[in-house]
């Protein structure tokens, strides 16, 4: 059975519209910033010199250390925390190693 060519053209346009507003979405939609913690977490990999089996590991622990400095739930670490947060404001305001590195001097 064979459609009306009225109905295939109205088929093709509407799916084209469909298309064209989806397309439209995509590209006004803000791309998604990393967070500041994500961001340190990337900053300390990238511009430290750990071998490549352990950088997994820093990541994860850069990133939830700076988590925790986040959270403020357990005041006994505040003061290890307080340095994690001062760090991850390095990663944020830096954009190269050599900025993250002088910052981080900075503040020791």
């Amino acid at each position: 059975m064979r459609l009306p060519q009225s109905v295939t053209v109205r088929t093709c346009i509407m799916r084209t519209a469909s298309l064209l507003l989806s397309l439209a979405a995509l590209l006004l939609t803000p791309a998604c910033a990393k967070t500041t913690c994500e961001k340190y977490a990337d900053m300390e990999v990238k511009c430290g010199e750990y071998p490549e089996n352990e950088k997994q590991i820093t990541h994860d622990l850069s990133q939830g250390f700076c988590m925790a400095a986040d959270s403020d739930d357990d005041p006994a670490a505040k003061e290890m925390t307080e340095h994690f947060r001062q760090e991850a404001e390095c990663a944020k305001k830096a954009s190269d190693c050599a900025a993250y590195k002088a910052c981080k001097s900075a503040l020791n």
